[in-house]
């Protein structure tokens, strides 16, 4: 079972982050979930929310900063004085380090904006230019544009489908698309669910915090889950 670090090993490092991917390594742990948006100039940068303000000192909407004003935001002070001045690393930043460290990558593209064709592209680009043979990146997106599309134009990566609650036709839309995987989120309610899906395909589980739940999941063979405390497991 892989053990993904949500945005990286956050009670050790700030989210999304360099310092976020040497955490893991540091917990010899060797896969990390990011999320990737564009900044203004249309460059893929690896930051979850659609506002600055929750994680530097800055207000107002991501998409309205250019990276070069981006990479002048301190996203590591509100953590701890220890990461102060850490920046928001460009796609192709993490890529490349990423693949120093032989650390995999689930990389969930987020669809906030009427931009999902050109951020699929962008992100297509930067895997195909900085991506090696050093580690995996398996694509995953909650909206099912970004999946078609990244089907249609990156069809040799793995894509996975992200879902809070198991629609009606996920089965139908993961076979068309020809998904590798359905992330499923996890709870103790929807145990049946999961074990429907293991039987058809490769399933991760979101969010687990607490080992205790491991032991459900391991008896119905999911591959992976991703956590907030990859240290715990």
């Amino acid at each position: 079972m892989k053990i993904i670090g949500h945005r990286g090993a956050i009670n050790i490092a700030p989210e999304n982050t360099f310092a976020s991917c040497y955490a893991i390594k540091s917990i010899n742990k060797n896969w990390i979930e990011i999320d990737v948006i564009l900044s203004k100039d249309n460059i893929p940068m690896v930051f979850h929310d659609k506002e600055l303000n929750r994680l530097s000192n800055f207000n107002g909407n991501f998409k309205n900063f250019t990276l070069n004003e981006l990479k002048h935001i301190d996203i590591g002070s509100f953590f701890s004085r220890k990461f102060k001045n850490e920046k928001i690393p460009t796609l192709s930043e993490f890529i490349i380090l990423c693949c120093q460290l032989e650390i995999n990558i689930l990389l969930e593209l987020k669809s906030y904006h009427d931009d999902d064709l050109k951020l699929v592209n962008e992100v297509i680009k930067r895997i195909l230019n900085y991506h090696s043979n050093k580690n995996e990146i398996i694509i995953c997106s909650y909206s099912r544009d970004i999946i078609k599309y990244l089907k249609e134009y990156l069809p040799n990566y793995k894509r996975s489908f992200i879902v809070d609650e198991l629609p009606d036709d996920w089965e139908e839309f993961v076979k068309n698309n020809d998904c590798y995987s359905i992330n499923l989120a996890y709870n103790k309610n929807n145990i049946n669910n999961i074990k429907e899906c293991v039987t058809k395909i490769p399933v991760y589980c979101h969010v687990i915090n607490n080992p205790m739940d491991i032991g459900n999941l391991k008896d119905i063979n999911i591959s992976g889950i991703i956590t907030d405390n990859p240290e715990l497991f």
